[in-house]
């Protein structure tokens, strides 16, 4: 029996690379896709491989040009672009299998005098295929995260212009998950472009409105630098762009009649409940993709880090814990660790207990260690209903009521441009 031995490589384009926020093109050092793709199969073949399959990440010209100009290569299965195609070039298959699982192929190989006999068949993964009743239902548990009570609203033209209960919804447990005072998400992150009807919410509800694993972080910022990634946020409007925020643990308002950074009414931010300090400190969690300049949030890149990614969770995962946590907060599953993450911000909790600690006359008086729990158990039985709801996050301003904002703002921004800050705030006068 003839026992075939497969070579296997990995090859991309560098146009790809630069598409992804989680590489800094810094760290690469990036070598001809041909040169390498040559070299590595030769290497195999050296090794005893009796053929070499290139899996690929490039569009179809680069593929064209490596089964042009790679003899070692045998066959190429590529990916990139979404449509299902084959192709022969110099000799061998170019192959593209579709995206999203939605399309196979299966390759049958046949050693011959000349080298390999390819044969390719198209399989469409369609519901023509039977399902497996035990295996549908172990899948369909794994994959129902929770039930929403309200309709979620993910629509680009919604989202990208105003506060979403969505957004809100994320954000919030993007607090709770790393114990910060702000959070913001640039609305670009959500991506489903649709109302999401209340009721079951599975993995692909998630995967569908946050596709990418994005990583968190959280950095220290001070109260100018929020003013600055706020006018950055609403600097477009009413462009439906993806640098608009949704916010937690912050609320404020702007004039979209007024110029480019100067709508963001400094009197109306709030952090925490609290009037906005500009000389104070915040704990800000966001994207690392955010966090490092990307979608005009440029003042970010000069705050320092707190928590880097590899101690936050990625955005998905902190979304799917939740949901976890509800479930072990309503006795649905057994928390076998003992913890679960935290349905609330470390920062409400604290606002609960003070405002529990004060009796009706207005004196403080003792918490006994049950009375915090109970205190922090009845707020979190409000999230354990996954009802979230717009609040008056960010609003829109009259002119009037800017009015009394424009000595305090140029004033402000005329500081800002003395600090550390002078380049981002640089930009933010030339829009």
């Amino acid at each position: 029996m003839f026992c075939c031995q497969v070579g296997v490589v990995g090859l991309v384009e560098e146009e790809w690379m630069a598409t992804l926020p989680t590489v800094d093109p810094n760290d690469i050092i990036f070598s001809d896709f041909v040169t390498e793709g040559r070299r590595l199969g030769q290497m195999l073949k050296q090794q005893g491989a009796d053929i070499v399959i290139a899996l690929t990440h490039m569009r179809w010209p680069n593929d064209e040009r490596l089964a042009e100009e790679a003899p070692e290569i045998d066959i190429i299965l590529g990916g990139h672009d979404h449509d299902y195609d084959i192709k022969e070039v110099n000799g061998k298959y170019v192959l593209k299998s579709g995206t999203d699982f939605r399309n196979l192929s299966k390759l049958t190989l046949v050693k011959n005098g000349h080298g390999w006999s390819v044969d390719v068949e198209r399989v469409d993964l369609t519901s023509d295929f039977p399902q497996d009743p035990d295996m549908e239902e172990i899948v369909h548990q794994m994959l129902v995260l929770g039930s929403m009570g309200v309709n979620l609203e993910g629509r680009f033209s919604i989202v990208r212009t105003m506060e979403t209960n969505l957004g809100n919804f994320i954000t919030d447990i993007m607090l709770a998950a790393t114990h910060s005072e702000v959070a913001l998400l640039n609305s670009g992150t959500i991506r489903s472009d649709r109302i999401h009807p209340k009721g079951e919410f599975r993995v692909r509800d998630l995967l569908t409105i946050l596709p990418l694993p994005d990583p968190l972080v959280v950095i220290r910022v001070s109260g100018r630098q929020l003013i600055l990634a706020l006018e950055n946020g609403v600097g477009q409007y009413p462009k439906k762009e993806g640098r608009f925020p949704q916010v937690a643990g912050i609320s404020f308002g702007f004039d979209p009649t007024r110029p480019r950074g100067h709508r963001v009414a400094i009197s109306s931010v709030r952090v925490q409940g609290k009037p906005l300090q500009l000389e104070n400190y915040y704990s800000l969690v966001t994207k690392e993709y955010i966090a490092t300049g990307h979608d005009g949030y440029d003042v970010f890149k000069e705050c320092e880090w707190l928590t880097d990614s590899e101690q936050c969770p990625a955005l998905t995962t902190a979304v799917q814990n939740h949901f976890e946590s509800v479930q072990i907060f309503r006795g649905m599953k057994e928390c076998k660790s003992g913890h679960r993450q935290p349905l609330l911000p470390y920062c409400r909790k604290d606002t609960l207990v003070r405002q529990a600690s004060i009796d009706e006359t207005g004196s403080p008086r003792r918490l006994s260690r049950v009375q915090r729990q109970e205190s922090i158990h009845d707020a979190e039985e409000e999230f354990s209903f996954l009802c979230p709801r717009v609040e008056g996050r960010i609003y829109i301003l009259s002119q009037e009521a800017m009015a009394g904002e424009e000595t305090m703002l140029h004033h402000n921004l005329s500081i800002i441009k003395e600090t550390s800050l002078a380049s981002s705030s640089e930009s933010l006068d030339q829009v």
